[in-house]
């Protein structure tokens, strides 16, 4: 019998609202906030980024599960990567059309040609086809990576192993790679030439993707005893490590956009998914389906949908100010709000459940 996780149900619709309103309103406050009250603040935002790698937690903890229960974990870990890709390749064909072929249209040569294929090899591998997208091509590295570790190697091996790519993520974009600048002198070689497209790399992809969903999948290998133990010590480490990184870094070691992954990122974002795990609600379970297919949509559509309001009131991105954004929230909201129900009301009345969907699962 499958099994029902409220919590993750919650966090999902949870995290997808707050994505939204990150990339929409709230930006745009800490950035004023921050611009007004010094650089240094930086460091307690890097250490309170954990929904990206919650969800990548999530991921790696329910596609381990599932593909534990299939009758053929190979073609369920192809299936899921396969949907994935595709969906991932739609909001690509849309990138290109909207961005690549005008300026292709307007003049036609081979450099041109080959500016906008660079382009696209940059928004397909590291930045994604719209912002919040950049978040796919390490899941699907992780999981692909995650299910060979564990279907190959010990528990000490992919401990190992995730252990060492969130120390690479670290010394390429993290606070390691900060406390090693202010003894050795910066790392100038990581900012030159391809250097800033192997820190993305690096950092996405092993930082985040293999790190946080092999963690999640190592976390469901040994799901009762993660559950079972008490939470003091877990709270302990990460918040112990959170205020110590902030106030070394805050106070000896001015911000850099380079430091953008905290050490403390890793212990919070456990915290947090353990506390999700334990979340207990028989009532979210007659609707899960349905907040996460809402889930799928404020993630996927919230960026297209947005563009759209802007055209529509002919204002551009730079003019959208905080008051602006607001509304802007509120709109795009009630679309995701829309598109799910007209969805929903489709699947019903063609004898189809609405898909689960990335992170989604029993």
């Amino acid at each position: 019998m499958r099994k029902y996780y409220p919590g993750i149900t919650l966090f999902k619709i949870a995290g997808s609202l707050l994505v939204l309103a990150a990339h929409i309103v709230l930006l745009q406050v800490l950035s004023t906030a921050m611009n007004g009250s010094g650089s240094q603040l930086h460091y307690l935002f890097n250490g309170l980024k954990i929904v990206v790698p919650c969800f990548y937690l999530i991921s790696g903890f329910l596609v381990y599960r599932g593909w534990n229960r299939s009758g053929s974990p190979k073609v369920y870990v192809r299936s899921y990567l396969r949907k994935l890709l595709f969906l991932y390749l739609l909001f690509m064909a849309m990138f290109a059309l909207q961005y690549l072929l005008p300026p292709l249209i307007h003049e036609f040569s081979l450099h041109n040609l080959l500016l906008q294929a660079k382009m696209l090899a940059v928004a397909f591998v590291l930045n994604g086809p719209y912002v919040q997208l950049w978040f796919i091509p390490p899941l699907l590295f992780g999981t692909a990576a995650a299910f060979w570790l564990m279907r190959r190697q010990s528990g000490k091996a992919i401990a190992a192993c995730i252990a060492a790519s969130f120390l690479a993520g670290q010394l390429v974009q993290g606070s390691l790679r900060a406390l090693l600048e202010s003894v050795w002198g910066p790392f100038s070689f990581l900012e030159t030439g391809i250097g800033p497209y192997a820190v993305l790399m690096i950092a996405r992809y092993l930082g985040y993707g293999l790190t946080f969903t092999g963690l999640g999948a190592l976390l469901a290998k040994h799901e009762a005893n993660f559950t079972g133990r008490r939470g003091s010590g877990l709270l302990y480490t990460a918040l112990g490590s959170f205020f110590i990184e902030i106030v070394l870094l805050g106070v000896l070691i001015p911000w850099k956009e380079s430091y953008a992954l905290s050490i403390s990122m890793l212990p919070m974002s456990v915290l947090l998914f353990y506390g999700v795990l334990r979340i207990r609600s028989s009532r979210l379970e007659n609707c899960h389906r349905a907040l996460n297919l809402g889930t799928m949509v404020i993630f996927f559509g919230h960026i297209p949908l947005m563009q759209l309001n802007v055209w529509m009131t002919g204002d551009t991105a730079s003019q959208v100010g905080i008051g602006s954004s607001v509304g802007y929230y509120v709109l795009t909201l009630l679309e995701c709000i829309l598109l799910t129900w007209i969805m929903i009301r489709w699947n019903g009345r063609h004898g189809r459940r609405p898909r689960q969907g990335v992170t989604a699962s029993k």
